[in-house]
């Protein structure tokens, strides 16, 4: 029986610190896992990520600029999240508006999300009803939307608990995580075409392997990826 061969890549972009650039590695690590080489393995060595699996650094490059398909991150409970009429709902209307492929899970489970708050009336950020919506979207988004759920919140017989790292269900006082991170992915993929925009290669190449983008004009640490460049890559 033919091997696939099999790549060791150092990710200078992924750091153990700070917490987010950890946390991009282990993402990285799950989507190669999930949608490439389900024997993708990952580990740390000198400061740096390492990934094993089918894909060299060029193909690892193609595959996020051109098939990657983005997890559908969502979070109807908060304010801000794109569902309400005073929210920033650029993003995930142009997602919803979306042709490409690679959008299709998300596109399913905004549509499940209208639905569900349509059927409770609702039309703001819920607050009685809080409970009600998180059972509903546990109960009714398909099984690969769910580890995001699970991520999120817990809940009991009468309650939901949620996790700190992501506050209260996605966001962090005023900054909601779901709307923010489909703003950036409509910044780095046109959802019409599904194609990778012109700024992404290069920023991506900087998330994962750490290259300086000529592009970029701020000043920093030749070991530090920028803020900017982490969110980008998540």
């Amino acid at each position: 029986m033919n091997q696939l061969t099999r790549h060791s890549i150092r990710l200078e972009g992924c750091r153990p610190t700070p917490l987010s650039s950890y946390l991009k590695a282990l993402g990285i690590l799950r989507i190669v896992a999930r949608q490439v080489d389900e024997q993708a393995r990952g580990w740390w060595e000198h400061d740096a990520f390492w990934l094993r699996s089918t894909l060299d650094p060029d193909a690892l490059t193609t595959f996020f600029l051109e098939e990657y398909r983005p997890s559908p991150i969502l979070a109807p409970w908060n304010g801000g999240s794109g569902f309400y009429s005073t929210d920033n709902r650029k993003a995930i209307e142009a997602i919803e508006r979306s042709t490409a492929e690679r959008f299709a899970p998300y596109r399913q489970v905004i549509a499940l999300c209208r639905d569900t708050l349509q059927a409770l009336g609702l039309t703001a950020k819920p607050t009685e009803d809080k409970f009600r919506l998180l059972t509903t979207c546990r109960n009714t988004w398909p099984d690969d939307a769910l580890v995001w759920l699970d991520a999120a919140f817990l809940l009991t017989a009468d309650a939901a608990k949620y996790p700190p790292l992501l506050g209260t269900g996605g966001n962090d006082g005023r900054l909601e995580f779901t709307n923010n991170l489909m703003q950036r992915l409509v910044e780095l993929i046109d959802p019409e075409s599904g194609a990778a925009r012109e700024s992404s290669p290069p920023q991506l190449r900087e998330v994962l392997f750490d290259a300086i983008s000529a592009a970029r004009t701020t000043t920093r640490s030749p070991h530090r990826t920028s803020s900017r460049a982490r969110i980008a890559g998540t």
